[in-house]
């Protein structure tokens, strides 16, 4: 063990105290169980499912899937907003739909795609959700594009309705999930 400087902290003076490797040793023994080879990022299925590109989806509900997913992600929308609980449970009145998108400008010059969601558990007004163009492969504008390609559905139909058996069913959450 050599006399190297570990991990500083502060002290109860107020004080920044660095201690010794050997005192590192005896906290980490304290510790659960750490992976060897530091610190490893945060990672889910969920992520791995951000890094595809949108244009390499081809079938109708992963098209809709993936667009759900960088739109709930990227607005920080909650995924009940953009989905619907079972097949017949689309209302038009309460979910999002294609006719509720919207570019907006600001005074940069910058476009932000908004969503106006018709009504949420807050707000029988519902609220307005947004995001903006991304650089990379999970460019939302990409996705979106690629996904209403895919599924032609009506103006007034389910933001994320996918074609399935010739006809338009709703992203449900269950589907999503």
């Amino acid at each position: 063990m050599g006399s190297g400087l570990g991990i500083s902290s502060m002290g109860s003076s107020g004080r920044w105290i660095q201690q010794s490797s050997r005192h590192c040793s005896e906290q980490q023994r304290r510790l659960p169980h750490q992976p060897q080879g530091g610190r490893r990022g945060y990672h889910t299925p969920w992520i791995s499912y951000l890094q595809y590109e949108a244009s390499s989806i081809w079938t109708t509900h992963d098209a809709a899937v993936y667009s759900c997913l960088t739109t709930a992600f990227y607005s920080a929308g909650c995924l009940g907003e953009f989905t619907v609980l079972n097949i017949g449970a689309f209302n038009k009145e309460a979910h999002v739909k294609p006719s509720d998108i919207r570019v907006e400008l600001d005074q940069n010059g910058l476009h932000s795609t908004v969503f106006h969601i018709p009504r949420t558990k807050t707000s029988i007004h519902g609220e307005d959700v947004s995001w903006s163009k991304q650089a990379g492969d999970t460019d939302l504008e990409v996705a979106l594009t690629h996904h209403m390609a895919l599924n032609k559905s009506l103006a007034d139909a389910h933001l994320f309705s996918y074609l399935k058996d010739s006809k338009f069913c709703p992203l449900m959450k269950t589907k999503f999930i």
